[in-house]
């Protein structure tokens, strides 16, 4: 099966739904063909019939499968449609779909809340991608509106989180001597309670 140990692998890479059906040798051995006789020359043999079971195997099974998946795909190229999207957003959007199709009511509210931002086409997408994100892990979206929330007034110093969300950065930049000054009474003006709850991965208003 390494065959399809490789469709396998890829189409778990990219997200994309898949299913096998295979005639393996038991059915050909169990079809009154002694096991001494080549099983590969048996297959050959009766390769029609062989054909036909895993036929009328996919007609049973796939096509309902099959009629859903394309219902996906039209739902993914309506969205790509909509918005401008890069090939890696494409790739990240397709990675979150699996997990918020069966919610339409969010995606709607997601595009026309992205859509009436007045922004530019990409940013719209990645706002739109930010938004799918944030239902998709709430907790550290709480955590990042927190952390904004301490942003506010600061002028010169930056607060952001890692991507681990195990730290937050503090960033700024130094121009003049007086920056260092203002980047003290900044950091004094933050509380430090607040932010050491954070990092414990505590919220303050639950929504």
């Amino acid at each position: 099966d390494r065959e399809l140990w490789a469709i396998a692998h890829f189409a778990h890479l990219f997200n994309i739904p898949w299913i096998c059906a295979k005639v393996i040798s038991d059915l050909p051995l169990d079809s009154g063909h002694p096991e001494s006789l080549n099983i590969c020359q048996v297959v050959k043999e009766e390769a029609l019939r062989y054909s036909q079971i895993l036929f009328d195997y996919y007609c049973q099974n796939f096509i309902q499968y099959q009629a859903q998946t394309h219902t996906q795909s039209d739902q993914i190229d309506q969205i790509f449609a909509t918005f401008y999207f890069t090939e890696s957003m494409k790739r990240l959007f397709i990675s979150y779909f699996g997990s918020i199709k069966d919610n339409k009511e969010f995606l709607q509210k997601a595009i026309i809340q992205s859509q009436k931002s007045e922004i530019r086409p990409k940013e719209q997408a990645q706002y739109f991608l930010m938004l799918c994100h944030d239902y998709l892990n709430p907790h550290k979206a709480k955590l990042k509106r927190e952390l904004e929330e301490l942003q506010q007034g600061q002028k010169i110093i930056n607060l952001k989180w890692s991507t681990d969300f195990e730290k937050i950065v503090i960033k700024s930049e130094i121009d003049d001597i007086k920056n260092i000054k203002q980047i003290q009474d900044e950091l004094q003006t933050l509380y430090s309670s607040k932010i050491e709850r954070l990092l414990n991965g505590e919220v303050f208003k639950e929504e």
